[in-house]
């Protein structure tokens, strides 16, 4: 098993129950563990949100932006849907920081597969 993976899917399934602090804990520490590039997409985009829902837009942008420049040149739809979900949730907050990042994952996304 790919070490921080089961962080990640137990963020996920904290985030799903609203447990925003324990999920952002072991989203951080998935993210901080090396992994392969399109695992570390995933985890940027699971802690982005986690960020986002607790608040913490100029974070989650910054998180959103690292997240986009590590998926460049990856072709997989997966990651692209991930990108579309992370996208559309800055783009509802509306905050400076959140509408620019918005809008360089919308960027990546019109290069096509």
């Amino acid at each position: 098993m790919q070490p921080g993976l089961v962080n990640v899917q137990v963020a996920e399934a904290l985030l799903c129950l609203g447990e925003l602090g324990a999920a952002r804990e072991h989203a951080a520490a998935a993210a901080a563990v090396p992994s392969h590039d399109r695992g570390r997409v995933h985890r940027l985009a699971v802690l982005s949100q986690i960020e986002l829902r607790q608040g913490e837009a100029e974070r989650a942008a910054r998180t959103a932006v690292d997240m986009t420049e590590r998926a460049r040149g990856m072709e997989s739809q997966r990651l692209r849907d991930r990108l579309r979900a992370v996208r559309a949730k800055l783009a509802e907050n509306g905050s400076g920081p959140t509408a620019e990042a918005a809008d360089i994952i919308e960027g990546a996304l019109r290069v096509p597969l």
